[in-house]
C-alpha cells in the first residue's frame, strides 16, 4: 500500500513562518529607513524653497526702491520708501519677527512728507503681513557705496537649518542710512 506524503510537516511549516517573519521584518524596517529619509529631504527642500521664494520677492522689492532705503542698526528691519511721483511716498518694511518665527511685511502708503530722521516713518504701522516661515533671523546690509543691499534670512524646521544671503543692486540712486533702534 502506497502512503500519502501529501501536505506539510511542522518543520517545514515552522520554518517557512521563520523566514516570512524575517522577510516581514527587512521589510518593515527598508519601509522605516525610506519615510526617515523622506522627511529630511522634504525638510531640506521646503527651507531652500521658502528661502528662494522669499528672496526673490525681496529682490523685486530691493531693485524697485527709488527714493530712499534703511536698515536697522541690528540689521533685523528692512525699510524701502518709494517716490509714487504723484507727491506722496511708500514705505515697505521688512521685519523679523522672533515671536512668530516669520518675516512680517509692512506696507504704508500716502506719506505726504519724508523725513528719514523721523523716528515715525520707522514704526511697523498697518497690518503685518506673514512672508516667510520659518525664519529664525533676518539680517539686511547696505554696502558702503549705496548701490546695493544684502540680505540673509535663516531658516530651521525640526533638526534641519537653511541660510540663504543674497546681494541686490538698486536700480535707481538711492539715498541710505542705517537707524538707530
Amino acid at each position: 500500500m502506497k502512503r500519502n506524503r501529501k501536505g506539510f510537516t511542522l518543520v517545514e511549516m515552522l520554518v517557512s513562518f521563520a523566514i516570512l517573519g524575517i522577510l516581514l521584518v527587512m521589510i518593515t524596517l527598508i519601509i522605516q529607513n525610506g519615510s526617515v529619509t523622506y522627511n529630511a529631504v522634504s525638510s531640506d527642500i521646503n527651507l531652500q524653497y521658502e528661502s528662494q521664494n522669499t528672496m526673490s520677492q525681496l529682490e523685486n522689492y530691493i531693485i524697485d526702491c527709488n527714493e530712499f532705503a534703511a536698515v536697522s542698526t541690528a540689521g533685523d528691519r528692512l525699510y524701502l520708501i518709494n517716490d509714487e511721483s504723484d507727491g506722496t511716498y511708500t514705505v515697505n518694511a521688512f521685519a523679523y519677527d522672533a515671536s512668530s518665527k516669520t518675516l512680517q511685511f509692512y506696507k504704508t502708503e500716502g506719506i505726504t512728507t519724508l523725513n528719514t530722521d523721523d523716528p515715525n516713518l520707522y514704526a511697523l504701522t498697518g497690518s503685518a503681513q506673514p512672508m516667510s516661515s520659518y525664519v529664525t533671523s533676518l539680517t539686511a546690509d547696505i554696502a558702503p557705496d549705496n548701490k546695493s543691499i544684502t540680505v540673509t534670512l535663516s531658516y530651521a524646521l525640526g533638526s534641519k537649518s537653511y541660510t540663504g544671503s543674497q546681494t541686490v543692486a538698486f536700480r535707481n540712486i538711492v539715498a541710505s542710512k542705517v537707524i538707530a533702534f
